[in-house]
């Protein structure tokens, strides 16, 4: 019997017991993260933030969990940790290049969650895009368009561009172009224009429609009618378009029409002279 088989005996004893203490390190992590991601989901829902935030942000603690929960299984199975966070350095330098793509979207989507200047169900326009979010995720902004599109566009683009949410407030406000001719009774007009958008259904009474003059053009008086209303895009729509035929329907119950741009053509002299 030679002295040194119980030695190799023990150490064969030992390190199938140190790979079974980190492979329980392993599970309690996974575990564990699960849990409190969960959990932390469910509160930071409570709380009130957003359902995409509150699992970005749960997702992040559990990676981080995780690999806490890594590095210590690494030490009990007595793993040299220095050169494997230098290889890790520089394999996470060669990642970040292959996807650079995926990375810069990735940490967008996280500002966009962080920041919220929009959530999902919100009415925005961003870039040459206008709809209703239906989805932020780890890398993209899903939106409808008005027109019953989808459309998936890189968090990163959204983020970099101005972004108009539309149904942040409640109400906002139109301003409808009008032009009056020279000659009509402007202060009526103002009156008869306003009382009528008023009546529109949908039209905010408060702040009350107003009209304003704001110029005089070549072909007749620029004026403006401004009115508030319901924040939501298809009840714009709606709204905008009753209140141009209320307009159209005072002018008319005043005798005003619309004047309109008039070109006269002259023919040049017989003898060819200007």
């Amino acid at each position: 019997m030679r002295f040194d088989e119980p030695v190799v005996v023990f150490a064969a004893g030992r390190a199938a017991a140190d790979f079974l203490v980190a492979g329980s390190v392993a599970a309690i992590t996974m575990v564990a993260a699960a849990l409190i991601s969960r959990f932390l989901t469910k509160l930071l829902t409570q709380a009130g933030m957003g359902a995409g935030s509150s699992k970005l942000v749960s997702r992040l603690v559990a990676l981080v969990i995780v690999f806490l929960g890594v590095i210590y299984g690494l030490q009990i199975l007595e793993v040299e940790i220095g050169p494997l966070f230098g290889a890790f350095g520089f394999s996470s330098v060669v990642v970040a290049f292959a996807f650079q793509g995926i990375i810069v979207n990735f940490v967008a989507s996280t500002l966009l969650h962080t920041r919220q200047p929009f959530r999902a169900g919100d009415q925005i326009e961003t870039g040459d895009h206008r709809g209703t979010v239906i989805e932020v995720n780890s890398r993209d902004v899903v939106m409808m368009t008005f027109d019953g599109n989808h459309v998936v566009i890189p968090s990163n683009v959204v983020l970099s561009s101005p972004i108009h949410n539309y149904t942040a407030d409640p109400i906002r406000r139109t301003v409808l172009p009008l032009l009056l001719p020279y000659g009509c009774d402007l202060r009526e007009v103002q009156r008869a224009v306003s009382r009528n958008a008023r009546h529109v259904d949908g039209v905010v009474e408060l702040p009350s429609p107003e009209v304003l003059i704001e110029g005089f053009g070549d072909s007749g008086i620029d004026a403006s009618l401004r009115f508030w209303h319901p924040s939501e895009e298809l009840s714009t729509r709606w709204i905008v378009s009753e209140v141009a035929l209320s307009v159209v329907d005072s002018l008319d119950e005043l005798g005003v029409e619309i004047p309109f741009p008039h070109l006269t053509l002259t023919e040049p002299p017989a003898d060819g002279t200007s």
